[in-house]
């Protein structure tokens, strides 16, 4: 991947890569803590809103962070979400 391209993200951009598409922004993780630390400093680094996609997901600007996951219960699904 040409990282210089990245460069060319006009400020305040949003962005919405799957988790693959992510990995290759970003580099590879070990855990969803590693993985929003990564996210952090690559929306800081290059000053752009990122929306992960997948089961679980993760909206990033900067230092803020919302996590928002499903979770099953015996009375149904429902969706929890966290600001962090």
């Amino acid at each position: 991947m040409r990282k210089d391209l990245l460069k060319l993200i006009p400020p305040k951009s949003i962005i919405t890569p799957h988790p693959k598409e992510l990995e290759r922004l970003i580099g590879s993780w070990s855990d969803d803590y590693e993985k929003m630390e990564m996210v952090s400093a690559f929306s800081e680094t290059y000053d752009c809103v990122v929306l992960v996609k997948g089961a679980h997901s993760l909206i990033t600007y900067k230092e803020l962070k919302y996590f928002q996951f499903n979770r099953q219960s015996r009375y149904g699904k429902r969706r929890v979400a966290v600001m962090c």
